[in-house]
């Protein structure tokens, strides 16, 4: 940046140094949400199936010996929340 004094910046440089900056500040908030959904991505799945692995090794166990079993709808919801919302960021 030069001393204002030498050479003052005119209204159109300062408008394209200000858009120069806002393009770079969108690139980077893109970059993080990219970033941020690849991980809600990873952690919904995961969630999600260990749910499902709950419910089916609970059942299976239940189904054989009697008793009951544990359906693991909570983490199979919240997973599967997750998951969408990270597509969805994805996307964005």
């Amino acid at each position: 940046m030069t001393n204002q004094w030498q050479h003052p910046e005119t209204a159109a440089e300062t408008h394209a140094r200000l858009q120069s900056q806002q393009a770079a500040i969108e690139m980077a908030a893109r970059e993080r949400r990219r970033k941020s959904a690849g991980a809600d991505i990873l952690i919904g799945l995961v969630l999600c199936l260990l749910g499902i692995v709950i419910t089916v090794a609970t059942y299976n166990s239940a189904s054989r010996s009697g008793g009951t079993y544990v359906v693991a709808y909570g983490p199979i919801i919240f997973g599967a929340i997750r998951f969408f919302k990270g597509l969805a960021n994805l996307g964005a």
